[in-house]
């Protein structure tokens, strides 16, 4: 059980004139549980799930700083679901490989100034490799 923030800031049509820029904050209640199999000292594999709560969607969005003759400061809410984390890997010899999986659905917000949110999702599909060490 446990807390996420999460903020981005993302240029839709990379700073061209037709884009605009999006702001998110997002305040998740995480909770799930992990799944450890130690195969020897230096050896292991893991599965972790977890359930992402939303407690708070904001979405500002700033259709005037590229001339599209829209409002500056429409702020939206995204209607709160439950996300999906995974992530399945493993150790040996202090070498580590996992792939992760984290899926959010946003459903429809409410209108701001003439414009919403429609439903749309949030879909990051990653693969970790590093080595882990310790200082004695």
């Amino acid at each position: 059980l446990g807390f996420q923030y999460e903020y981005w800031n993302r240029d839709i049509d990379n700073g061209g004139k037709y884009g605009y820029d999006e702001v998110y904050d997002i305040l998740f209640l995480d909770f799930g549980t992990s799944i450890i199999y130690q195969f020897s000292r230096s050896s292991k594999i893991f599965f972790s799930v977890m359930g992402e709560f939303p407690l708070l969607i904001t979405e500002s969005v700033d259709l005037a700083s590229r001339g599209q003759g829209g409002p500056s400061d429409i702020n939206l809410e995204p209607e709160p679901n439950i996300g999906l984390n995974m992530e399945l890997g493993a150790t040996t010899y202090g070498v580590f490989l996992s792939f992760y999986l984290d899926y959010l659905l946003f459903s429809k917000s409410a209108f701001d100034q003439g414009f919403h949110q429609p439903e749309s999702d949030r879909t990051v599909i990653s693969m970790k490799l590093g080595y882990t060490f310790s200082i004695n």
